[in-house]
């Protein structure tokens, strides 16, 4: 019995329809190359779209004195900092 490559081989090899590729080469079957498509994909819409939004003369940077609503107060920040000092120190200790 032919394994599945094989098989998907033999149905399209004669099928014009579909790009012909190796199996090996397949960024279907290749993980790498098909994360690399969907990147290259992504960082193509962010440039085409930042282009068009300067065309519109709309800003695509936060002004420098822009200040975003922290997640977590800062008590608790404090209290994270506290700790990586904490286990900093008793690393050095060691």
């Amino acid at each position: 019995m032919p394994s599945l490559e094989q098989q998907r081989e033999n149905q399209q090899k004669n099928n014009k329809k579909l790009p012909q590729f190796m199996p090996a080469d397949d960024p279907v079957l290749n993980d790498f190359k098909r994360e690399s498509m969907f990147y290259r994909q992504a960082q193509n819409a962010a440039i085409e779209s930042i282009s068009k939004l300067k065309e519109m003369k709309l800003p695509t940077k936060r002004p420098d004195d822009y200040f975003a609503e922290m997640a977590k107060t800062d008590e608790h920040m404090q209290k994270i900092r506290e700790n990586l000092m904490k286990k900093t120190r008793t690393k050095k200790e060691k």
